[in-house]
C-alpha cells in the first residue's frame, strides 16, 4: 500500500512562484524556466513509476515516494522506497529520453540526444550513496537493519539503454518503468529472512522532513526585486484594490473573494516564514491595518502575540498545506 503518495515538488511550486513574481524580462526568468522544466520532468517520471508501483500486491508492500531523511545533520532524498518484510528497495527514478551510456570504467552516465552528448551525475553512484546514508539511518534510530537494495528506473519505455561489452551488473540495476514490478518480485525472492515494516513504517513517516529551500538564495535573486501587490488571476496586473469585502481588479474590473491568500502565500514561499500585519501590508499594498487584520486571521494561521500582546506575528504552514493549497497559475 502506498504509505506517503507523491506529491508535486516544493521545488515547482517554488520555481512557479519566483517566475510569477519576477518582471517578464527578468534576466533569471530563463534559469527558472530551464530549471522547472527540468523539475516538471522528473516528477513526471515519478507519476509514471506509480503507475507501476500501484501493481503491486497491496498488502506485501509498503510504498514511499519523496522522502526526505536526515542523518547525521546531512539530509536526503530518496525518489521512492519499497518495503516489504525481507526488505528495503530504492528506486532513483531518470525521466530521460534518447540513447543513455552507462560507461563503468570510469562510471560516467551520458546521454545521447539529437546528435548531442551531454554527461550527467551518474544514478547508480546517486543510489549508492542513498543506500549508505539509509543504513546509517537505520542505525542511528535504532531502527532493525534491512537489507537495502536499489534500482534506477528510466521511465521513458523508448528511452534506449547502452553500456559497454565489459561485463557489469549494470543490466541488473537498470531497468524501464514498466518492467518495475516483476523485478521488485525477482530481489524480493532473494531475501529469506522475515522481519517487521511496521516500526520502520512507522519512524519514516514521523522523520520525513521535507526542507523548503531558499529560492531566492538559489538564483542569487534580492527580495526588492519581488513585484509586490495582489496579482489579478485574469489579466495578471498586481494592481487590486478592496471594496466592499472583495478584491476588483481596475484594469479589467475581475472580482475576487479571496485573492489575498494567493499574494500571503507568496510571501510565505519568497520571502520569510514569518509575516506581520505591517509586513503584509506592504507586501499586498494595502494601507488598511483592519483589512490585513481580517483576511490574515481568516486563514486560521498559527499565530504568536509580541510587544506584550499588542503585536501579532503569522507563520508559514507545513508543507502538507502547502501541497493542498498551492497554485501553479
Amino acid at each position: 500500500m502506498i504509505i506517503k503518495d507523491l506529491t508535486i515538488p516544493i521545488r515547482i511550486i517554488l520555481d512557479t512562484a519566483l517566475s510569477r513574481r519576477l518582471p517578464r524580462n527578468h534576466p533569471k526568468q530563463k534559469d527558472i524556466a530551464e530549471d522547472l522544466t527540468k523539475r516538471q520532468a522528473g516528477f513526471k517520471g515519478e507519476k509514471n513509476l506509480r503507475y507501476y508501483l500501484d501493481l503491486l500486491p497491496k498488502e506485501e508492500y509498503l510504498i514511499f515516494f519523496d522522502l526526505n531523511l536526515t542523518v547525521n545533520n546531512y539530509s536526503f532524498q530518496i525518489d521512492a522506497l519499497v518495503i516489504t518484510s525481507n526488505m528495503v528497495l530504492i528506486l532513483e527514478v531518470k525521466n530521460f529520453s534518447g540513447t543513455l551510456f552507462f560507461e563503468p570504467i570510469f562510471n560516467q552516465f551520458i546521454r545521447k540526444n539529437n546528435n548531442k552528448a551531454e554527461g550527467f551525475p551518474n544514478p547508480i553512484i546517486q543510489a549508492q550513496r542513498q543506500r549508505s546514508l539509509l543504513i546509517k539511518w537505520f542505525k542511528e534510530h535504532g531502527i532493525q537493519a534491512f537489507p537495502v537494495d536499489y534500482l534506477i528506473v528510466i521511465s521513458h519505455s523508448s528511452t534506449i539503454l547502452e553500456t559497454s561489452n565489459e561485463p557489469s551488473s549494470i543490466s541488473q540495476k537498470v531497468l524501464h518503468a514498466e518492467k518495475v514490478v516483476s523485478k521488485i518480485l525477482e530481489l524480493s525472492n532473494q531475501y529469506k529472512k522475515k522481519l517487521n515494516p511496521t516500526r520502520l513504517s512507522n519512524s519514516l513517516q514521523k522523520l520525513h522532513s521535507p526542507p523548503i529551500p531558499n529560492i531566492l538564495e538559489s538564483f542569487a535573486i534580492e527580495k526588492n526585486e519581488i513585484i509586490k501587490g495582489i496579482e489579478c488571476s485574469q489579466c495578471h496586473s498586481y494592481s487590486m484594490k478592496r471594496d466592499h469585502g472583495a478584491w476588483i481588479c481596475p484594469a479589467c474590473n475581475f472580482i475576487s473573494i479571496d485573492a489575498h491568500k494567493q499574494a500571503i502565500f507568496d510571501y510565505f514561499l519568497l520571502i520569510s516564514d514569518t509575516i506581520t500585519n505591517q509586513q503584509c501590508r506592504d507586501f499586498l499594498s494595502i494601507s488598511n491595518r483592519k483589512t490585513i487584520h481580517r483576511v490574515l486571521s481568516s486563514m486560521n494561521l498559527r499565530s504568536s502575540t509580541y510587544e506584550k500582546g499588542k503585536k501579532k506575528i503569522y507563520y508559514r504552514p507545513d508543507i502538507h498545506w502547502i501541497n493542498k493549497n498551492h497554485c501553479l497559475n
